[in-house]
């Protein structure tokens, strides 16, 4: 079957972390912020995502 090799799996894009639908809009407000200041795409993504859920595990 082919795109099942070892290989061609760990070629394959790493998966996202899911995003609470409360918390989409915060998430990306915070990735905008964080790419504006010069952070790499990914890096942005990555970092807003903890961040957001990070601080919303903490209100609780």
């Amino acid at each position: 079957m082919p795109g099942h090799t070892t290989k061609e799996r760990a070629k394959r894009k790493g998966v996202r972390k899911k995003v609470p639908k409360h918390l989409r809009k915060k998430v990306s407000r915070k990735i905008s912020k964080l790419s504006h200041e010069g952070k790499s795409r990914d890096q942005a993504i990555a970092q807003g995502i903890n961040q957001t859920l990070s601080e919303s595990k903490k209100k609780r």
